[in-house]
């Protein structure tokens, strides 16, 4: 059962960048594990402050301890208790300890740093429940040993106020407290060792909570946690959640809930900027320019979250600077950071997806003056030199920059360096141009750049020298004036975006190839098995994670474009529903109803990176929701 269970992993985020999250046996096997995660720089900031609970059941003078533990050189199996877990309606774990059964549900106050552990206990015979505390106070990147922080306790009682430099820590629990005053034995964080990370942590217990429950009852007792005082009962906290995620699912169909939550994780606060942004992946992304544009249309347009979607375009049209929009948000005080071509050019795409749903012509008309500012500086050229070129393509960087989303830079070198004219963002670039000539006139706007010309120009050079007689699909690149013939997935994106710059024979080519040596379960491979550079296993230290990140390593999110030009070209939505199934099975793997960043590209495909990433899970709830519609 271990096993089975320690690769498991359940979350629940708070609409701030805060999240709960462990394995299934309840062993921490990340520094990001806690009860709760606390962002206290929405969504950035983020802190280790409950690390875990230990919750140990005494029946006849004999402890029972619920939760597993890893320790250094120790493993303490403690899943015999184990009976099962759902991500539905919240995260809830069932056990079962000499005929008594403990269900243990979390929750999290949406838009504050609270977390509520929330026990039913269901006696047969008499018995005593402890909870100890496991405090910390760290980065959530970071880790602690013995000594590194201290708190003072102030309270009694059942309600505790935990102070340390980095935050407050109110705890409200349940019975009596008990005091311990103690550092908990050295933590392994398994999975952070997979990574070449160092794995070895330490908690603080100050105490636990302690309470006697008779035979033949049930008990529903809590530990809440929070960075501010605590204002709510844990009924109300478990109340609100449930009617909160209700209201955005209304009655669908299983998978349908399990996506639609897995995308509300990824919407959430941006203090800096006082509007909603994107969590690219937890545990440990922040948000990301190109990742929200790619992932805006099913998070929030197939969720239908119309005002969330607005709200997050505007506020990157606000930042857009010399024609391109943000890639990151600091949180320092200082710039974003604007290395992108893609980021921009998907932007565009989000609009016009938003304008299409909704008929909003008038959010157009309101942002026109940026976008078509946008349009202007990449024709005339801008930073990264970015550039539309006298064949009519778009064309940026040079052998230093990473601006497309294979954009891994280690020790300063480019590990696929795309720089030039790549056929995604020229694609992009296409619709870029059709979407401003059709909204335009949809908007009775007077055209100051002709985009029609400029679309025109690009698709006629486009097919002229992208496209390979020799292996009936397209070139990933045009580098320093010649093409480059790698199989890559980027060639999809010609016929999954709304314009298309092929004709259909082709179209039905690029498929054709795509498929055949790209797609598996999980999505697509970032590059041919038989290709000299493919990587076939995505795992090790930084260096041989990011050497594999995209020569060859499968991404989940692909699996939207492959299948949205499949269906576009033959209308098969068994074929579709049918190439969904491996990650909708993966909605039970890893990420409990979230979806991984990449997997290996052989055989059996590990999920490894996030456990769960926004574009994986948007571009699934999207697809499925389109064969649906």
């Amino acid at each position: 059962m271990f096993n089975q269970l320690i690769d498991k992993e359940y979350i629940i985020t708070n609409g701030l960048g805060g999240f709960s999250s462990s394995s299934l046996t309840g062993a921490n096997t990340r520094k990001y594990h806690s009860i709760l995660n606390a962002s206290l720089n929405p969504p950035v900031n983020r802190t280790v402050l409950l690390s875990r609970l230990l919750t140990t059941i005494n029946i006849n003078d004999k402890d029972h301890v619920l939760e597993s533990t890893m320790h250094e050189g120790q493993t303490i199996d403690n899943t015999k208790y184990y009976q099962s877990f759902s991500d539905l309606p919240l995260p809830t774990f069932t056990y079962n300890v000499e005929g008594c059964e403990i269900k243990k549900e979390i929750a999290m106050v949406y838009g504050q740093n609270t977390s509520a552990v929330v026990y039913t206990i269901k006696t047969k015979e008499p018995l005593k429940l402890s909870v100890e505390l496991h405090l910390n106070a760290r980065d959530h990147h970071d880790l602690s040993s013995e000594g590194d922080f201290n708190y003072t306790l102030e309270g009694s009682d059942t309600h505790l106020l935990f102070k340390n430099d980095l935050a407050d820590l109110y705890i409200d629990g349940f019975g009596h407290y008990e005091t311990i005053n103690q550092w908990a034995e050295k933590e392994y964080y398994k999975i952070e060792e997979r990574r070449g990370q160092e794995d070895i942590d330490q908690n603080y217990i100050p105490g636990k909570f302690v309470i006697s429950i008779p035979e033949n009852t049930t008990k529903r007792i809590a530990v809440i946690a929070s960075t501010q005082s605590i204002e709510k009962d844990f009924e109300s906290i478990i109340t609100d959640e449930l009617n909160r995620r209700e209201g955005l699912y209304n009655g669908q169909d299983t998978t349908m809930k399990r996506l639609i939550i897995g995308c509300d994780h990824f919407i959430v606060d941006r203090q800096s900027t006082k509007s909603k942004t994107v969590i690219a992946g937890y545990p440990w992304f922040t948000d990301w320019g190109r990742d929200t544009m790619i992932a805006l249309p099913g998070l929030t347009l197939s969720t239908e979250r119309y005002e969330d979607a607005k709200d997050i375009i505007r506020t990157f049209i606000k930042y857009e600077k010399e024609g391109l929009i943000p890639n990151m948000f600091p949180d320092d005080n200082v710039e974003p950071m604007y290395n992108t071509i893609d980021g921009t050019l998907w932007l565009f795409i989000a609009v016009y997806e938003y304008v299409q749903k909704t008929g909003d012509i008038d959010f157009f008309k309101e942002i026109y003056p940026t976008l078509n500012r946008i349009v202007g500086k990449h024709i005339e050229g801008t930073t990264y030199q970015i550039h539309v070129d006298t064949d009519g393509l778009l064309s940026g960087g040079d052998p230093t920059t990473q601006l497309t989303w294979m954009d891994v830079k280690i020790d300063g070198v480019v590990v696929t360096p795309r720089h030039g004219k790549a056929v995604e963002i020229n694609a992009l670039w296409f619709n870029a141009l059709n979407i401003m000539d059709k909204l335009t006139r949809q908007a009775q706007i007077d055209q100051s750049i002709d985009y029609k010309k400029y679309s025109l120009s690009c698709k006629e050079s486009f097919n002229k020298r992208f496209w390979n007689e020799a292996n009936n699909s397209l070139f990933d690149l045009i580098q320093d004036d010649q093409p480059v013939d790698r199989i890559r997935p980027n060639q999809i994106f010609a016929v999954s975006l709304p314009f298309s710059i092929l004709n259909q024979d082709k179209e039905k080519a690029v498929i054709e190839m795509v498929e055949k040596e790209l797609l598996t379960p999980f999505g697509l491979r970032s590059l041919s098995r038989d290709h000299a550079d493919y990587k076939p296993v995505y795992d090790g230290d930084v260096y041989k994670r990011d050497y594999a990140y995209h020569q060859g390593t499968v991404w989940g999110w692909l699996i939207g474009p492959y299948l949205e030009a499949h269906y576009k070209t033959y209308k098969d939505k068994a074929y579709v529903l049918d190439k969904l199934q491996g990650l909708f099975d993966h909605l039970n793997d890893t990420g409990m109803g979230t979806i991984s960043e990449v997997f290996s590209g052989d055989h059996p495909h590990h999920a490894r990176g996030c456990f769960g990433q926004a574009w994986s899970v948007s571009e699934t709830l999207r697809i499925y929701k389109m064969i649906q519609d």
